[in-house]
């Protein structure tokens, strides 16, 4: 019995820790940075997991250009598209040898490199899924601020960007 005692409080040390740590990250928001919400406590596949209806919005609007996204969906985007539409990034590593992967990370957590990226890979385009909402927070805060961007769709998985000078009324205009 004397040994269990010891154990014991090791054991309640170690789970207050893991509480106390688990419920900051909750009210900090940062929690889904750490661990994403990818579990679906049900059957079929998870709703809204990959952005289908702005893939399909995407390819029937028929953007000009380059589209830009976040990287977790870029396999997916292969997919929907099926290798007709270039993707800007994925998570493979060969195509990307070139400094893709480092524009991708500046242009998501700075809008003036964003805007070189957007020069450099003509980019009119960007399709961003909620569930990343909050590591292209500074993006999507910029997409919502300058004029030159406007929200063409969105959809309980994504939204999807244009820049206005590329747009045909129709699209800018929501229709």
């Amino acid at each position: 019995a004397p040994r269990a005692a010891p154990a014991a409080t090791v054991l309640a040390v170690l789970l207050t820790a893991v509480a106390a740590g688990t419920a900051s990250a909750v009210v900090t928001d940062r929690y889904y940075l750490l661990q994403p919400a990818e579990h679906w406590w049900g059957l079929g596949p998870i709703p809204y997991y990959f952005p289908d209806e702005a893939a399909r919005f995407v390819e029937r609007a028929a953007l000009p250009g380059q589209v830009f996204h976040s990287l977790s969906i870029g396999g997916f985007l292969i997919h929907a598209w099926h290798g007709e539409r270039r993707v800007f990034i994925d998570g493979r590593n060969d195509p990307y040898l070139d400094g893709v992967l480092e524009t991708y990370l500046q242009a998501t957590a700075d809008p003036s490199a964003f805007e070189a990226a957007v020069r450099r890979y003509r980019i009119t385009a960007v399709l961003w899924p909620h569930q990343r909402a909050l590591e292209g927070r500074t993006l999507l805060g910029y997409l919502e601020r300058d004029p030159g961007w406007v929200l063409v769709h969105l959809d309980a998985g994504a939204a999807v960007y244009g820049r206005t000078d590329t747009l045909t009324p129709a699209l800018e205009a929501g229709a």
